[in-house]
């Protein structure tokens, strides 16, 4: 059985290896808010998850095998 977190969810690329940050792709990218909450419609991204975050929208990548082989396999 998946554990629904991101890092298992086929909508998720990782990107900052060092801090293992990720983006998911479910959903098209969105304008970016600065510290004072003010929305920058200039700086689109995708959301900013962390490998153990989870949703109500996780699907599991298709034939994904062990994950935390594939965190380690990335990290090195």
């Amino acid at each position: 059985m998946y554990e629904s977190h991101c890092r298992d969810c086929k909508y998720f690329e990782f990107g900052d290896m060092k801090n293992q940050l990720g983006t998911c792709h479910r959903h098209a990218p969105v304008p970016s808010i600065d510290d004072e909450c003010r929305l920058l419609p200039n700086r689109i991204a995708w959301p900013a998850v962390w490998p153990n975050d989870w949703c109500g929208k996780f699907e599991p990548r298709s034939g994904h095998k062990n994950c935390d082989a594939c965190l380690r396999k990335a990290a090195s």
